[in-house]
């Protein structure tokens, strides 16, 4: 069942009547006790979900630097307490089942207005503009694009039709995603390519990274820099 998107930005209109390209933004409203729960323990339930509200202003806002529609799909509790900031973009309520039959929805959804989209979450503070601008760069030769997370699994997928061989994957929780998402489309004739790899930020010692890079200037996240400037992680 379609999803009603609740706000379009001017921008996402303009993308739209053009049949341009669009970022499908997946994120968990940010309620305490509910987001980044692998980081309780190093902070409380309550910097939990403002560190994942930081990540989610950052992510869009570098989402807008690429200047491409923002089709915003959240899960976990009403769109009334996501950030104002996201609130320009449209907002849809993620469909039920797990995680591929979600991306599948909003892939179908979304690529029956625009000729592209690429797939992202928000726990991706050093995510740049113009790694998304390099996605899309990439589908112009290619029928799909995935970006590595390090970690085994994968925290970009972009293409211009709906490929359901890239979601034939039985989990997302484990270290072989990728590769495995890799030899389905190799296996189906698929062409896929890879993208700049980034990290995610789930653990104690992701946190840790991210204060470095943000500290050496490598990553740029401002929202994500004050709260932890705020909380003492960063001096």
């Amino acid at each position: 069942m379609e999803r009603t998107a609740r706000r379009a930005s001017p921008l996402l209109v303009a993308e739209s009547s053009m049949g341009g390209e669009a970022i499908i933004l997946f994120t968990r409203v940010p309620v305490a006790g509910a987001v980044k729960t692998r980081l309780m323990g190093a902070l409380s339930g309550g910097q939990c979900a403002a560190l994942h509200a930081a990540f989610l202003c950052d992510v869009y806002e570098k989402c807008l630097a690429a200047r491409k529609g923002v089709r915003l799909y959240y899960t976990g509790g009403s769109p009334a307490l996501l950030p104002e900031p996201v609130r320009g973009a449209a907002l849809f309520e993620q469909a039920d089942g797990g995680l591929g039959e979600k991306m599948r929805i909003a892939f179908e959804e979304t690529l029956r207005e625009h000729r592209a989209a690429v797939l992202i979450g928000s726990d991706l503070p050093a995510l740049t503009a113009d790694i998304l601008t390099n996605a899309f760069r990439l589908l112009e030769k290619n029928d799909a694009v995935i970006g590595p997370a390090g970690d085994g699994g994968y925290y970009l997928v972009g293409m211009k039709e709906y490929l359901p061989q890239l979601f034939s994957v039985k989990s997302y929780g484990g270290a072989d995603v990728l590769a495995a998402t890799e030899i389905a489309a190799k296996r189906a004739g698929i062409t896929l390519v890879r993208t700049a790899e980034c990290r995610d930020v789930d653990t104690p010692e992701d946190l840790e990274l991210l204060a470095h890079g943000i500290i050496s200037g490598k990553i740029r996240a401002p929202r994500t820099e004050a709260f932890l400037r705020e909380i003492g992680k960063i001096a």
